[in-house]
């Protein structure tokens, strides 16, 4: 963009702190977000700094009033990350594999993957 005074990765960070400040505030029913991708344009430490802050500051858990943060991503760190937290009580990993909307579509929970990784490697 011509004359952009910030990069997309910037307006994507902003953007992002402003709708998530918006969903805080907001008291009604359903408590719940969906986020698709919202990290895409993001590098490594700003990925993981704003799912911390998401896991530690606003996510239900972790405050009385929270929300329920659903993360839709094809970026392979990020499933690292919840790989590394899906042992948790509230912090749940599932993988959608497939090719909709004419192929099929597999769920697969983390732990299932986990064991899998773990027999081949034995």
């Amino acid at each position: 963009m011509p004359g952009a005074l910030l990069s997309e990765s910037y307006r994507n960070a902003v953007a992002a702190a402003i709708f998530l400040a918006a969903a805080t505030k907001h008291s009604g029913v359903p408590r719940f977000t969906v986020l698709d991708d919202v990290t895409s344009s993001f590098d490594a430490g700003d990925q993981f700094a704003l799912m911390d802050a998401v896991r530690t500051l606003l996510r239900y858990s972790a405050v009385p009033d929270g929300l329920q943060f659903i993360f839709l991503s094809h970026d392979t760190s990020l499933e690292k990350y919840s790989d590394k937290l899906n042992g948790t009580a509230d912090w749940h990993h599932q993988k959608l594999q497939g090719m909709p909307p004419k192929g099929r579509l597999m769920v697969s929970a983390q732990e299932a993957d986990r064991l899998k990784a773990q027999a081949l490697h034995t």
